[in-house]
């Protein structure tokens, strides 16, 4: 395998089962799970916890994170993303690369942002929703947990849980 030996200072473990592992163990006791897939990614990220490994977040130096905001464990922040004041980021989530989300949004955990994302102030987003590249959030909105926003999406209304919306301007489709 040619897997890089670090990314940005911190070491590429290999395989996730490696956790399970006792010197493995007592060699890391912190760990970073950035996988896109939510469910996936939530559930690494408590089997770690479950096994005493430390989750912290994660902010790449190249973003901007507002010093009111708050960031769950195992929230990683990518590149060239800005986060602005009073932002509440739960558990496990992903603010990829280019996104911007704009004061007082609140989501909660394991949501993905996907690159270049603008989302306006005061949203609010539930557990588990996957925002598609490039899409804009109007501000004032809320969209629930399990929701999809297709890529390129324009979303001018409120979003209810486990549903599909996309197209501009973002239509539900259940």
């Amino acid at each position: 395998e040619n897997i890089p030996i670090d990314i940005l200072g911190f070491p590429i473990i290999g395989k996730l089962e490696k956790i399970y592992e006792l010197d493995f163990q007592l060699k890391y006791k912190e760990a970073i799970v950035a996988l896109g897939n939510s469910n996936l990614r939530l559930k690494w990220l408590n089997s770690l916890m479950k096994n005493g490994y430390n989750i912290p977040s994660f902010v790449h130096p190249d973003a901007f994170l507002s010093k009111s905001s708050t960031v769950g464990r195992g929230t990683v922040i990518f590149a060239k993303s800005v986060v602005q004041a009073n932002v509440k980021l739960g558990d496990g989530i992903i603010v990829n690369s280019s996104s911007i989300i704009e004061h007082d949004v609140e989501i909660g955990f394991g949501t993905h942002i996907c690159p270049g994302v603008t989302m306006g102030g005061n949203v609010k987003i539930g557990d588990s929703s996957w925002i598609g590249i490039g899409s804009t959030i109007k501000e004032n909105l809320f969209i629930g947990s399990n929701v999809i926003i297709g890529a390129g999406s324009v979303v001018l209304n409120d979003i209810s849980d486990n549903s599909i919306a996309f197209g501009v301007p973002a239509r539900t489709k259940k």
